[in-house]
């Protein structure tokens, strides 16, 4: 059977099929094509993110989560919307600000994000895939959800509760990698040549499946930060 070269339902979304992604020229990383086609302009939009990380910082901590919305409690109008991302993003970058503050640190900490809003086939929950790539000066390790609220993963349960206006008990199980509560990461170093950079665009790349996202509902299926 051929295959489509765009998207049914956005035909201005061009479809990438292979295992491999070459965002410049010399430049290959690996792409998760396993659960079907990836948009190519979300591909080129996510390896932007990755190129201005690395630009401002040689350090970059790139940090991959979903956000869940809790069930059986209220919750916001906006809850099914992507303006709860958007304050959650605001939140998160206030929280990390002060935080750094807080501890004095000489370094400055931009949020940037790739985030996928996706409704899952079976449940049709809405859920958010995120990946973040902070400094790497600044934060070094995510931290443990045992550990004292004052790391960064208790920073993203803070700034998702702010976001749907819920506590911290009820927010935490909605920050989550596959099925368990916790948070992955990939630290990128210059001194380790970057090792671990092909691992985290491979994990990205599943945020820029054609497959899950909404279309022509004017919420964005892919949202990234511009700086």
């Amino acid at each position: 059977m051929k295959q489509p070269k765009r998207l049914k339902d956005n035909r201005n979304h061009v479809l990438h099929y292979n295992p491999e992604y070459m965002p410049t020229e010399g430049v290959v990383v690996p792409a998760m094509t396993e659960k079907g086609p990836l948009v190519l302009d979300y591909l080129d939009r996510a390896y932007q993110v990755f190129d201005n990380a690395l630009n401002a910082h040689s350090k970059v901590l790139a940090v991959r989560f979903d956000l869940k919305l809790p069930q059986g409690i209220p919750l916001p109008d906006d809850a099914q919307t992507n303006r709860v991302m958007r304050r959650f993003l605001a939140s998160l970058q206030s929280k990390i600000d002060a935080n750094l503050k807080r501890k004095r640190s000489p370094h400055r900490c931009l949020v940037r994000h790739i985030v996928a809003r996706e409704i899952g086939h079976k449940n049709q929950n809405l859920h958010f895939h995120v990946m973040l790539l902070l400094n790497g000066h600044a934060f070094r390790h995510i931290g443990s959800i045992d550990c004292e609220h004052d790391n960064l993963f208790w920073l993203i349960v803070e700034a998702w509760a702010s976001a749907l206006k819920v506590t911290l008990v009820e927010a935490v199980d909605g920050v989550q990698v596959g099925f368990k509560r916790g948070v992955a990461h990939y630290y990128l170093d210059p001194i380790e040549d970057y090792h671990k950079l092909p691992e985290a665009f491979y994990r990205v790349s599943y945020l820029c499946k054609a497959a899950t996202k909404q279309y022509g509902d004017r919420h964005h299926g892919l949202m990234t930060s511009r700086r």
